[in-house]
């Protein structure tokens, strides 16, 4: 007779195992880059303290808006133009943990200025994927029962 011997577990990780783990994806936008990096910094300190897998923060190119306009409000005179532009920087860092560890993260104070958005990456990969099983699984089930594939398209609403 076998027995199997089952291999010592940490202590907290049944509860992070009963905890669905998704990707989430933080979107962080400025114009000032000393505030948005110290807001990078307070959440990947915040998530290695919490042994979170952190990837970032990537910095996305500077994207620079510009505006020309002229300087006299008549339009009469020596053609003089004033030129505006605004800078803003993005930061992303991808967490892959439980929803409501991101919340207890997310919930440090951020500097003005900053605006944080989250997305959940995996539920939005997941529910791609089953609408792609389900329409490739009735697909297949109507070529077994004879059923021309030519022009008939098969729609979400029929699966």
């Amino acid at each position: 007779m076998a027995t199997a011997i089952k291999p010592a577990q940490k202590p907290g990780v049944e509860e992070a195992e009963a905890a669905p783990i998704h990707r989430i994806r933080i979107t962080l936008t400025s114009k000032n880059v000393k505030s948005l990096e110290k807001v990078c910094a307070d959440l990947v300190r915040g998530a290695k303290e919490k042994q979170l897998k952190v990837k970032g923060p990537v910095r996305m190119p500077t994207r620079v808006l510009k505006i020309t306009t002229r300087k006299s409000p008549c339009g009469n005179g020596t053609n003089t133009w004033d030129r505006f532009e605004m800078r803003l920087h993005k930061r992303l860092i991808d967490l892959h943990s439980p929803a409501e560890v991101v919340k207890q993260i997310t919930s440090i104070s951020i500097e003005p200025g900053v605006e944080v958005e989250e997305s959940d990456c995996l539920s939005l990969f997941c529910r791609f994927l089953i609408i792609e099983v389900a329409v490739c699984s009735v697909e297949t089930s109507l070529g077994c029962l004879g059923v021309a594939q030519g022009g008939n398209r098969v729609t979400i609403a029929d699966v």
